[in-house]
């Protein structure tokens, strides 16, 4: 099922509990870059980071500008790619879907 993206609007992209699976610690100082592309592959607006949150644990927050959603069309499928990479260049990629919609006051 694909989350919602608001048309529009600047829309915040959060990670939370960012975990090394061999130690169970979390991490902290890993770079975390998204991409907006559409079905075809075509990136949607310039990539941008998620900064960690300082004294949390693994969490990671960065904003999508309603500037970039310009070119996006309403009721259409897009897949946010985020790829972290730790200290040890470890990389891993996870991809979200997202529907764009115009938010409505009963949202």
């Amino acid at each position: 099922m694909a989350r919602n993206w608001w048309m529009d609007s600047d829309n915040q992209v959060e990670l939370t509990g960012l975990v090394d699976r061999l130690d169970d610690s979390y991490i902290n100082d890993a770079t975390v870059s998204c991409q907006m592309n559409d079905d075809a592959g075509t990136a949607m607006g310039a990539a941008f980071t998620l900064n960690y949150i300082a004294a949390s644990d693994g969490q990671y927050k960065g904003s999508y500008p309603n500037t970039d959603a310009d070119g996006l069309t309403v009721d259409t499928t897009y897949t946010l790619t985020i790829t972290i990479t730790d200290t040890g260049s470890n990389v891993l990629v996870i991809k979200v879907k997202y529907i764009s919609k115009y938010k409505t006051q009963d949202d």
